[in-house]
């Protein structure tokens, strides 16, 4: 799983790029369609016939996945029907990994390091830009919250009382699912999956913007 903070550098064959950017958007398109019924995208992928391991399978994070992703941001920057499909998409992608393809340590490696990248952009005229997305994950991480999640097998469990900032969960708190104080919201076990997922759209909003 990746929060695609960070480009790839270097460069591609455009063949390539094309390629893998176009397997991505077919994929994303059957996610999109099957986002009621997700427990059918495996057997929707089988009778199509569609190759998608090398792009969007395993959890993410490879060169191709990368760079198809940065691909495609750059079209919906450019285009603002694509961009609401495209964020709608990508979230889906996002949590489907989150639920059906990732390890529990693969989850908190991958925190740990948006919490580093992030650290990176603590500096002068970023911290205003990221400085929320890093306190969240920052107070996820510090809490101990994550590690207890991914242990948890409990769907309902309200263990954990971690404070965040509410800008990061809005989506949450437009349905009353967190508990408000002074300014931050109570993020406890059994919404730190729903608090990854807006996140990550907080995290490509942003760089959208």
């Amino acid at each position: 799983m990746t929060f695609y903070v960070k480009p790839l550098l270097g460069s591609c064959p455009l063949s390539q790029l094309v390629s893998s950017s176009c397997v991505r958007l077919s994929y994303l398109h059957l996610l999109y369609q099957q986002r009621d019924s997700l427990d059918c995208v495996a057997e929707k992928v089988v009778d199509s016939g569609q190759f998608y391991e090398e792009v969007v399978y395993g959890g993410g994070g490879s060169q191709w996945d990368r760079l198809s992703h940065f691909t495609l941001m750059v079209a919906a920057s450019l285009d603002q029907g694509f961009r609401e499909f495209w964020v709608e998409a990508e979230c889906l992608l996002f949590n489907y990994r989150l639920e059906r393809e990732m390890m529990g340590k693969e989850v908190i490696t991958s925190v740990r390091r948006l919490g580093r990248h992030l650290e990176e952009f603590m500096d002068g005229s970023s911290e205003e830009v990221w400085g929320e997305v890093f306190m969240a994950v920052k107070e996820l991480l510090g809490d101990r919250l994550l590690q207890h999640w991914v242990e948890c097998r409990e769907t309902e469990c309200r263990h954990g009382n971690t404070l965040i900032p509410f800008t990061m969960v809005l989506p949450l708190v437009r349905v009353r699912r967190v508990v408000m104080s002074l300014g931050r919201a109570q993020v406890n076990c059994r919404l730190v999956q729903a608090t990854l997922g807006c996140i990550f759209r907080k995290i490509i909003n942003t760089k959208l913007d």
